[in-house]
């Protein structure tokens, strides 16, 4: 039993770790998201703050494409 809280709470600290680490992806496809289920205002709103926040990503480019997609 106590192995295996230890292993959740490693698990959980990697997830988190990870998280803080691709953070600019993982937005990207949280926005993404948005864009697909018909939320585009929302999605043009978080690629605007990706584009803001993270001018060197490499997910950069692909939110400028959402963008221009979006406001077409």
């Amino acid at each position: 039993m106590i192995a295996a809280i230890k292993r959740l709470i490693v698990f959980s600290c990697l997830l988190v770790v990870l998280a803080f680490v691709f953070r600019d992806g993982l937005l990207y496809y949280v926005w993404r998201w948005h864009e697909k289920t018909g939320e585009a205002k929302k999605a043009l709103s978080g690629y605007s703050e990706l584009i803001r926040k993270y001018p060197d990503s490499r997910w950069t480019k692909k939110a400028r494409e959402a963008v221009d997609r979006l406001k077409k």
